[in-house]
């Protein structure tokens, strides 16, 4: 079960994801881990593995071809079966390069699986906590930004394919890769395993087909921002950073109150409760305190 509310930290201009629900999902390649979604394969891509592909290959159909080569190149059709595995045989070691072709595809597989994925799938990363000082450093412009926070237990993280391809999921962290499925049902793997490295983030993810976006902007970046609507129930509160200028705060506070109290009313659902975050006077510590209800 995760927690009642989920936090999204960044700058303070995306404050806005408040106001008309539309956040980021983000593919892969974009995201600061470079071994996010990028799964091994040594297991995978074998010597056996691509001999049985390349033994696939010479089907049926290949070898009725090379049997008509082979006849009329005067062969003795009797002969064929024998004549087939050899030549076949032979062109195997030429075609694997003494091994160097299982080296290259292991190689070059883990980028075509990236480059799958960044074009289909696009990640939404969520936090347990709004207080990780860390967190509000790398994500939220020193302090300066934002952490909104999402109720957790609303039904649209639970949604089935086609919409969201996977719930929300809790991040294992591991110090193996995860290897590359053998099906679907073990894609989510790929997506919910991580370093040790990244366990002070407490994160859960949600993961979303692209096409099913709601939104494009700067579709002709080599990673287009989609962005996809969470319904605005789900969305409750707001916390500014420490650092955040009092003017932000007001210009955002304003806004807010010009563009969702009215809509929020309609719909009634509650208004988003204000929070700020101040330093603890003796502790290395973030202390987060509502300031408007």
């Amino acid at each position: 079960m995760p927690p009642k509310i989920l936090w999204k930290y960044g700058h303070s201009d995306r404050y806005t994801s408040v106001i008309d629900g539309l956040v980021r999902f983000t593919q892969p390649g974009d995201l600061n881990d470079p071994f996010d979604a990028n799964p091994t394969v040594d297991s995978f891509v074998t010597e056996k593995k691509v001999n049985d592909a390349l033994d696939d290959l010479f089907d049926k159909q290949t070898a009725r071809e090379f049997d008509k080569a082979a006849i009329s190149h005067g062969v003795d059709p009797e002969l064929l079966p024998s004549f087939r595995e050899a030549a076949f045989e032979y062109a195997k070691p030429l075609i694997l390069g003494n091994g160097e072709m299982v080296t290259e595809m292991k190689e070059a597989l883990p980028n075509t699986i990236i480059n799958n994925i960044n074009d289909k799938i696009g990640i939404f990363s969520l936090s347990e906590t709004n207080d990780n000082i860390l967190m509000w450093s790398h994500y939220a412009d020193q302090h300066r930004g934002i952490a909104v926070g999402f109720n957790g237990h609303h039904p649209f993280y639970n949604q089935k394919p086609p919409q969201l391809d996977f719930r929300l999921t809790k991040i294992s962290y591991t110090a193996k890769r995860p290897i590359k499925p053998s099906n679907f049902s073990e894609s989510y793997k790929i997506f919910s395993e991580k370093s040790p490295g990244w366990k002070y983030e407490k994160e859960w993810r949600v993961i979303g087909r692209l096409s099913n976006s709601t939104t494009i902007l700067n579709a002709d970046d080599i990673f287009p921002k989609h962005l996809f609507q969470i319904p605005l129930e789900a969305i409750e509160r707001i916390v500014f950073g420490m650092n955040t200028p009092n003017d932000t705060i007001v210009g955002i506070v304003t806004k807010l109150y010009e563009e969702t109290v009215v809509l929020r009313n309609s719909m009634k659902i509650p208004q988003i409760r204000v929070f700020k975050a101040r330093k603890h006077p003796t502790l290395f510590k973030v202390v987060i305190e509502e300031i408007l209800k």
